[in-house]
């Protein structure tokens, strides 16, 4: 792994997973060709690690993203993105910028699971990421990218984010946004709890995952979650609708009111909530 700092913006290629499991599970691993296992305690190597300790406590965002989607067709559409991905790239800056715009202090890490060119990084940079991960060379988050099931990619790359920030003593709110969403005028951070899971419920028990909150004393707790979420997104499983059923309902707080909005990859129509 490789780490570079330009202007204002660290550079973490992940190039290298090592896995910490003795009980592979055979059926995860026909899904996605390479070793993954149910209780999946891994990690990249301790030095590709992205270190924040003790300098910011405020408030985290992590973007989850794929600039240049997969032509693989998913479980519902033959088309994975109508977006180009210089449309892509515009969506995901604004996502950056909104941001900014509306959260003092805040923290930017980009979460990348596809190649990208210099040319994008410097973008995304100027406005206002603070830290660029980039797994487009993780074997695994590769397999998981032409995935048909779309969330996957998107839990693993979270799960290493809060296990990295967890291993660092990260002390401050963390919020999840989807690559390509923003935030609007009706963001508030004060609606989203400080001592439990922020989500926004949604008929038939699923919760929606474009923007949620994990609290900094759930961090540990939240990465256990995943991996059992990422094995259930692997088979199939909807992320929104099993996420919520792997936590203690004491734990989750309703948030009426995300104030994010984007269009849908697939059909290009508003989503707003």
């Amino acid at each position: 792994m490789k780490v570079t700092k330009g202007k204002n913006t660290m550079v973490c290629t992940i190039k290298e997973v090592v896995y910490n499991v003795t009980d592979l599970r055979r059926s995860i691993t026909a899904h996605l060709g390479v070793a993954i296992g149910r209780a999946i305690t891994a990690l990249p190597n301790w030095e590709t690690r992205v270190r924040v300790t003790g300098a910011n406590k405020g408030p985290l965002f992590l973007i989850s993203s794929t600039l240049r989607p997969s032509q693989a067709p998913l479980s519902y559409s033959s088309v994975r993105s109508r977006f180009s991905p210089t449309e892509r790239l515009q969506q995901t800056v604004a996502s950056i910028e909104s941001i900014r715009t509306r959260v003092d202090g805040a923290r930017i890490w980009l979460l990348e699971n596809s190649p990208t060119e210099a040319n994008d990084v410097s973008a995304l940079t100027e406005a206002g990421m603070d830290v660029f991960v980039d797994f487009s060379h993780d074997p695994v988050a590769v397999r998981l990218r032409d995935c048909p099931h779309k969330g996957a990619a998107e839990v693993y790359m979270i799960r290493w984010a809060l296990k990295s920030l967890q291993y660092d003593g990260f002390a401050g709110p963390i919020f999840k946004l989807s690559g390509r969403y923003r935030l609007s005028d009706a963001f508030s951070i004060n609606r989203f709890p400080a001592d439990r899971y922020g989500f926004q419920h949604h008929e038939g028990g699923v919760v929606s995952t474009v923007l949620y909150s994990v609290p900094a004393s759930r961090i540990g707790e939240m990465a256990h979650v995943l991996t059992g979420v990422l094995v259930a997104a692997v088979g199939g499983m909807s992320i929104e609708a099993i996420l919520p059923r792997c936590i203690p309902p004491a734990h989750i707080g309703n948030v009426s009111r995300l104030g994010v909005y984007g269009l849908g990859s697939v059909g290009g129509e508003v989503h707003e909530q």
